[in-house]
């Protein structure tokens, strides 16, 4: 693939977003009864931490709640991580084009959801300041609260989209640079791009794999102990099998890949009914037996040195040197 087509690739298909949000902690290191603790049991201050609710809850873990569902239900299914090249991971993921509206319409709902709980907090802020220092009883200290208007900016809840950055910085006025220098920046926004575009299909053909191991194992099991397997087997391996589609769709184009692909959907669509593999007799045996080995012929496909072939070039219908 020539390097400056990778970029497009991307550009075209696919959109940069970093999600965003914070909130009050809701938690209050005292000092005081830290120093009393450590004292009274003869430990390292250094090494104790009387740490106080000082609102009588978790409300912290209230709004965490809410951003994990948010990442866990939405944007990581809908979203692949993207690194900017440095060594730790990067707050960007990048989502398809096509999947774009079913993010931010995900986005609305959680986002009404943190809204709703700050103005719960808001409404009820002076009464969850009397709560806890009701029940903090002696380690209760007025001084631990701020005033609502010195705190309301903590909270946030946002997702940014963002474009993706040219190999070509020869129209770039924003700084002088020599030819020396910009062919440099060139060199390095392509080695990025190729690191991505290695790295996302490396994990997810390795999760996908997984996926396929987990049905081949659980479907060794005869029903003879407690029980069979979990639905939930199968459900990862259906959202694993589409986030690999819509990466191969839109950036790898493999044969390889689709072939495997339709392998593992073929063999779930002939399952109308999971329970069915669940039968104990010889039906059941059968469906088990079909199912496992579609999948071991799956996984086969997914060896046979696809990432070689798409990594040179050969899986993909765009993007050869011209």
């Amino acid at each position: 693939m020539k390097k400056k087509k990778i970029d497009t690739v991307f550009a075209d298909t696919f959109t940069k977003v970093r999600f965003y949000s914070s909130a009050i902690s809701g938690i209050k290191k005292d000092n005081m009864a830290t120093i009393e603790l450590s004292a009274l049991k003869n430990a390292d201050y250094d090494l104790v931490g009387v740490n106080k609710k000082i609102f009588g809850r978790d409300i912290n873990k209230e709004f965490r709640q809410i951003q994990n569902e948010f990442r866990n239900r939405v944007l990581y299914p809908l979203t692949y991580p993207w690194s900017d090249g440095g060594k730790m991971g990067s707050e960007w993921r990048i989502v398809s084009n096509e999947k774009y509206d079913s993010l931010m319409a995900g986005f609305e709902t959680y986002d009404k959801k943190f809204w709703r709980l700050v103005e719960v907090v808001q409404t009820t802020y002076e009464d969850m300041i009397d709560e806890g220092m009701k029940r903090l009883g002696k380690l209760a200290n007025k001084s631990d609260y701020k005033a609502w208007e010195d705190i309301e900016h903590k909270f946030n809840f946002q997702i940014t989209p963002d474009v993706f950055t040219s190999y070509n910085t020869s129209n770039d006025t924003r700084v002088n640079l020599s030819e020396k220098q910009r062919k440099a920046i060139e060199n390095s926004i392509a080695s990025n791009y190729e690191a991505n575009f290695k790295s996302l299909l490396e994990e997810e053909k390795k999760t996908l794999e997984e996926s396929v191991q987990n049905i081949i194992d659980a479907l060794k099991k005869d029903g003879s102990g407690k029980s069979f397997f979990k639905d939930s087997v199968f459900k990862n391996l259906k959202e694993k099998v589409e986030r690999v589609r819509d990466l191969n769709r839109n950036i790898y184009q493999s044969a390889e890949l689709d072939k495997a692909i339709d392998i593992i959907v073929g063999s779930l669509a002939s399952v109308n009914d999971i329970d069915s593999l669940r039968d104990k007799g010889e039906i059941g045996k059968s469906k088990r037996a079909k199912v496992s080995a579609d999948m071991e012929k799956a996984k086969s496909s997914l060896n046979q040195n696809t990432l070689g072939k798409i990594f040179s070039g050969t899986g993909l219908s765009e993007g050869n040197d011209e």
